[in-house]
């Protein structure tokens, strides 16, 4: 008898199926060729635990050395420690968890750009207001600081605009001819 456990890597985020486990040397005769096949594909040795203080490196001659004594037909194919197998079971997540933070980082360099576009437009509205500023001997600092207290105030209106209610409608971001599909707006 075995404890309900994760097999093989299949929906590690899931809970554990039923499953049951049978001699390696115990085989059942089917005569439909599906069981057949079944059958003999179950008693495939596809992998071993071993629990040992016996580093990896020194294990490794050692098992294969053992395999060919039993069988020289025997071949390991790999052998992990079971933090590399559980590193490779992760593959998936980890793939997913850097495509987020790419897109996050990509976003982070949109909203500077766009930014930047925003403040150097309004100081290009400015550049007569600024140069009245100067003549009547406002300091440069004083000029800087005026046109950047202004990009905080454009950071806020776009996160009020772009955070919006999870349980605002989402009809009002779409044109009326996009509400409906025959382009008739529900009411």
């Amino acid at each position: 008898m075995v404890r309900d456990a994760k097999f093989a890597g299949w929906g590690l985020d899931k809970p554990a199926r039923p499953m049951f486990c049978v001699p390696l040397v115990q085989n059942v005769r089917y005569t439909k060729g599906g069981f057949q096949k079944l059958e003999s594909a179950s008693h495939r040795v596809r992998g071993t635990m071993l629990v040992t203080n016996t580093p990896a490196a020194q294990l490794e001659p050692m098992l294969k050395g053992t395999l060919a004594d039993v069988d020289p037909d025997l071949t390991m194919l790999s052998l992990r420690t079971m933090r590399e197998q559980i590193s490779l079971s992760f593959d998936q997540e980890r793939a997913v968890s850097s495509l987020a933070d790419l897109s996050g980082i990509l976003a982070l360099g949109l909203a500077a750009v766009g930014l930047y576009g925003l403040t150097a437009y309004e100081v290009a509205q400015r550049t007569n207001e600024i140069g009245i500023r100067m003549a009547l001997g406002a300091d440069r600092a004083r000029v800087i600081q005026l046109v950047l207290l202004g990009a905080p105030k454009n950071v806020a209106l776009g996160l009020a605009l772009g955070c919006r209610s999870p349980s605002a409608p989402d009809a009002w971001c779409q044109p009326d001819s996009m509400a409906s599909p025959v382009g008739i707006r529900s009411r």
